[in-house]
């Protein structure tokens, strides 16, 4: 398997699958709360390894901007290959390769948050710092849908 640092790679595509403002659930005498996800996807076919990126702010536990983002990053054919079990039905991901790509794809969800915002009742709201080391403390698995 190629080591993490090596791995060429290009940002193919970006998808943006929810956006919402929810005003009605902001209190602006609330604290306000992160929540975020990340996922780990591939398609086998194209070469990618998709990572998915949710973000919700909270005002009294009810979400007030919701963000889900999606960016693709094309594999070189060999170095993707490389990522298959012996069987050829897992996918093992390196952990600091994910931790790049999802690095990239919080700054990208950054801009689309700020973008979005813009002209808007929040927009001074801005997506913090994410460490994404408490999200990927692993290599990631991904097996073979049959």
């Amino acid at each position: 398997m190629a080591s993490p640092d090596v791995i060429p790679f290009a940002l193919r595509g970006i998808d943006t699958h929810q956006f919402a403002i929810i005003a009605d659930s902001y209190d602006d005498t609330a604290e306000i709360m992160l929540q975020v996800g990340v996922n780990v996807g591939a398609s086998h076919e194209a070469h990618t390894i998709s990572i998915y990126f949710e973000i919700r702010f909270l005002s009294n536990e009810k979400p007030f901007v919701i963000l889900e983002t999606e960016c693709q990053f094309e594999i070189q054919e060999n170095t993707y290959d490389s990522f298959f079990t012996k069987d050829k039905q897992s996918l093992i991901v390196p952990m600091l390769f994910c931790d790049h790509l999802g690095i990239i794809t919080v700054g990208t969800a950054r801009g689309i948050l700020y973008e979005k915002l813009k002209d808007t009742e929040f927009d001074e709201l801005l997506l913090p710092t994410v460490n994404l080391t408490e999200h990927f403390t692993e290599d990631i698995v991904l097996t073979k849908a049959i």
